[in-house]
């Protein structure tokens, strides 16, 4: 059970890692697509062929972000779950099987 608990575990710090260093990364891309806005609003500079798709790009980014989100989100929570039902099946196994009470 420990070490299957400690597994768990690492997982979860894993997962948290790659979390927070996503999270990061989506920053640095919304701050970038944002100034690409503004000189693209304000001086008329480096919008491209397309300045609508420049004025949109942080909103895809976020949107992707978000996506993502709930994905870690799910399997945290699947580690979360994988961990309860390790502890609780090991106090199971500890107290033996349930004797039905329809039994005589």
């Amino acid at each position: 059970m420990l070490r299957t608990l400690s597994l768990i575990a690492a997982l979860v710090v894993a997962l948290g890692a790659v979390g927070l260093i996503d999270h990061a990364w989506k920053t640095r891309q919304m701050h970038r697509a944002d100034v690409a806005w503004w000189f693209c609003a304000n001086d008329r500079t480096g919008c491209g062929s397309n300045p609508e798709r420049l004025e949109h790009r942080a909103d895809r980014i976020e949107q992707a972000w978000q996506e993502r989100e709930r994905v870690y989100t799910l399997l945290l929570g699947a580690l979360i779950g994988a961990g309860v039902m390790t502890v609780l099946g090991r106090g199971r196994s500890r107290r033996g099987p349930v004797a039905s009470p329809l039994r005589s």
